[in-house]
């Protein structure tokens, strides 16, 4: 028979873990204390498991023996222990792996090995009644041709650490050691967002300090909105190039939830076996690693980017890109203790700078293969029917990498839906693509299926009035729009000059049913009236009446 025994986590000072309440957990009968803290562990993973596993765990009967230093031995029963909230059993934590090891009198400054070897601090899933509100895209069950292990990673980064941050070691650092500390504080997690404003004092400011001791200036900021990259990943890196005044885009970070996120185990074999499982059971969904690499893969794609990073904060991922179809190594998880290699430890900064160093020195390549595509669309490759409110519109088609091409070059365009980029499909030259990031938007699936509907009703204006329709493509779950090229937005000087053809345009829409509600100008041009030549061509419906 189960009965209930209430606990307390607390530190070796005695002071209660922050963020966490007496709880109680459910344990038989015949339970002992290796019972209890097995328990007590698991139901706490997401706190404890970067720091401590069960067996480090000390009880003691109650507040007052743990005064009196009396923990209870491991075969000791647990029986009529914890009945109440006011007497539960009291569970030490040892001291945090991340914590500082040396014992500074005074605060002093940390030199670059300091920070090399900084276990950083892991975030723990708190209680919330808060949910992320990103949803998954149905997709196609596709082929893993693409993604497989990255075996020589570990033995790369060894190589990397002897080469190049030898000479750094014994630099001194702007953090000082109480500064550090602070830092890696261990703070809770409702969602993603926590997750990823955690990480900027626990890791990023810390690469940024090492980087800069190595001679890089550089920084992570926020991939949506950012003019210099297509689509929103969570996170970019730039590095300054010359006197600070550019900053070059490098490497797409997407940030995970460590409490829904697979771990422990490598995102390509995981890929491949979920496939396999969704098209045994005929499963339309991603699992969480498959739209993982999935985003990873589209991000690192459209961007001309030949690495990529997917962290739980728990755990880091790394992926490179190579070969003529753009396959992707990905290496096994890192955790926040590091790896090791022929017996030599490398730190979990170690593979981070590694990471880094790379894609700044050889960050960019052609996307998503080095030449146009040579491959048709399959007939047999159309997507099951999107779940929207709009049904029978143009048909979505997968497309994989051998069958599109992204024009390798920084023009990109930056609307309030979506980015353009120019490319190019088989037998289709000179096109744009409008991309829609589904995974960070779930309303763009319907707000994409709306404009492909509008360019279905306007079919005969396409070529004369709009652009000519190309197709609505899934890139790995990024949805692609493909349209006719048609040159730039016109500007407020060249308006007057054709305002006769862009109102006769105007008037088509309308014979149409169709009247375009966002043709203004904005910072001295018109973004959805497009120029080439002397043709005028209307663009971006997703907001019409």
């Amino acid at each position: 028979m189960s009965h209930p025994i209430w606990y307390r986590l607390v530190h070796p000072d005695h002071s209660q873990l922050p963020n966490t309440d007496d709880d109680k957990l459910l344990l038989g009968s015949m339970a002992d204390v290796v019972d209890l803290k097995q328990a007590v562990w698991k139901e706490n993973e997401c706190l404890l498991k970067p720091q401590v596993d069960s067996s480090g765990l000390k009880v003691y009967k109650n507040q007052a023996s743990l005064a009196a230093n009396e923990p209870l031995r491991v075969s000791a029963s647990v029986a009529g222990l914890g009945q109440s909230y006011e007497d539960p059993v009291v569970i030490v934590v040892p001291v945090p792996l991340h914590s500082p090891t040396k014992n500074y009198k005074i605060d002093v400054t940390l030199k670059f090995s300091d920070l090399l070897h900084t276990v950083p601090a892991a975030s723990w899933k708190r209680k919330s009644r808060s949910t992320d509100t990103k949803e998954t895209l149905p997709t196609y069950p596709r082929a893993a041709k693409h993604f497989i292990i990255w075996n020589s990673f570990a033995k790369e980064v060894h190589e990397f650490a002897e080469s190049e941050l030898s000479k750094y070691l014994t630099m001194e650092s702007n953090i000082t050691a109480n500064q550090l500390k602070y830092a890696q504080r261990i703070e809770s997690a409702g969602c993603e967002a926590d997750i990823e404003c955690s990480l900027k004092n626990t890791t990023f400011d810390i690469l940024e300090e090492l980087l800069r001791l190595m001679g890089i200036g550089s920084f992570f900021s926020r991939g949506k909105g950012d003019p210099a990259v297509i689509l929103e990943p969570d996170y970019i890196w730039k590095y300054f190039v010359g006197e600070r005044e550019n900053a070059y885009f490098r490497l797409p970070i997407e940030v995970k939830p460590f409490w829904s996120f697979p771990q422990q185990i490598n995102l390509a074999t995981r890929y491949k076996s979920d496939l396999e499982a969704a098209a045994r059971s005929n499963i339309t969904h991603e699992s969480e690693a498959v739209r993982g690499v999935n985003q990873m893969y589209g991000y690192s794609s459209f961007n001309c980017s030949r690495y990529a990073a997917l962290t739980t904060q728990h755990e880091l991922h790394c992926f490179k890109r190579s070969g003529v179809l753009s396959t992707v190594e990905i290496s096994n998880p890192i955790p926040l203790s590091g790896i090791s290699y022929q017996g030599n430890h490398l730190s979990f900064f170690t593979c981070w700078l590694f990471l880094l160093w790379n894609a700044r020195e050889k960050g960019i390549y052609a996307s998503p293969a080095g030449s146009p595509p040579e491959a048709t669309i399959a007939e047999n490759k159309v997507l099951r029917q999107i779940d929207a409110p709009i049904q029978k519109l143009y048909t979505l088609l997968e497309i994989d990498a051998d069958q599109i091409h992204f024009a390798q070059t920084l023009r990109i365009g930056k609307g309030a839906v979506g980015s353009v980029v120019s490319g190019s499909l088989k037998d289709a030259p000179e096109l744009k693509f409008k991309l829609y990031d589904v995974y960070h938007e779930p309303n763009y699936v319907d707000i994409s299926e709306r404009e492909v509907a509008i360019y279905k009703q306007l079919g005969k204006l396409q070529g004369v009035v709009i652009p000519k329709f190309y197709g609505y493509f899934n890139y790995h779950g990024i949805l692609i729009i493909a349209m006719e090229d048609c040159g730039d937005p016109l500007t407020t000087e060249e308006y007057p000059l054709f305002k006769v053809k862009v109102d006769e345009c105007i008037a088509k829409l309308l014979e149409f049913g169709v009247m375009h509600q966002d043709l203004e100008a904005c910072d001295g041009i018109y973004p959805n009236i497009l120029r080439l030549g002397d043709n005028i061509r209307i663009i971006d419906f997703h907001f019409v009446g």
